[in-house]
């Protein structure tokens, strides 16, 4: 399993296919770690510059957060989810949020009626985590008039890198809280 920390720095473990990510570099410099220059970023205040197109890597975990990355970035923050379903999306695109139909097509027209409705939503990258096909981003969507929400997306991709399946589930970030640990 990769566990990518505030965005995806991984290291390989000796068992070739297994990952794990060490939060050193982030502690030494918060502000800008170093995970994100490794997804190709060209600006940091919790997002990536999205990339041109799916990234081609040697690496399928390393391609496949990238390009996760780079789909959500676009597809959320940039406001352009047809680019985004173009760019970064297989053949088929299976979605399991109760909210929105499955196709490629009823994510777009999902997606443009939230930019329309929501202006100025956005979301933080907070972590990600990259096993086999799967990646999983641990995030923070921040909508206007205060909402704000910590989810968990999980996203399947195919051999190409290319995202084909979407799994969410978002929960309020309350007031107050039982303890000082916060929700990332």
């Amino acid at each position: 399993m990769a566990t990518l920390g505030p965005i995806p720095m991984l290291h390989q473990s000796g068992e070739g296919s297994l990952y794990k990510i060490t939060h050193d570099e982030h502690a030494a410099n918060p502000k800008k770690p170093a995970a994100m220059q490794r997804v190709g970023a060209s600006r940091w205040n919790g997002r990536i510059e999205s990339q041109v197109g799916p990234v081609m890597d040697d690496n399928p975990l390393e391609r496949n957060t990238r390009n996760v990355v780079a789909f959500y970035d676009l597809m959320f923050n940039d406001c352009r989810p047809a680019e985004a379903i173009e760019r970064f999306a297989g053949q088929e695109y299976r979605q399991h949020n109760p909210h929105v139909a499955d196709g490629k097509q009823a994510f777009i027209d999902y997606f443009e009626r939230m930019a329309a409705e929501y202006p100025g939503k956005r979301v933080e990258f907070k972590r990600s985590i990259a096993e086999g096909d799967l990646v999983v981003l641990h995030c923070h969507q921040i909508w206007p008039e205060g909402l704000e929400y910590a989810g968990i997306d999980i996203f399947r991709l195919d051999p190409e890198g290319k995202v084909v399946e979407h799994w969410d589930v978002l929960q309020v970030i309350p007031d107050e809280s039982a303890n000082d640990n916060g929700m990332y």
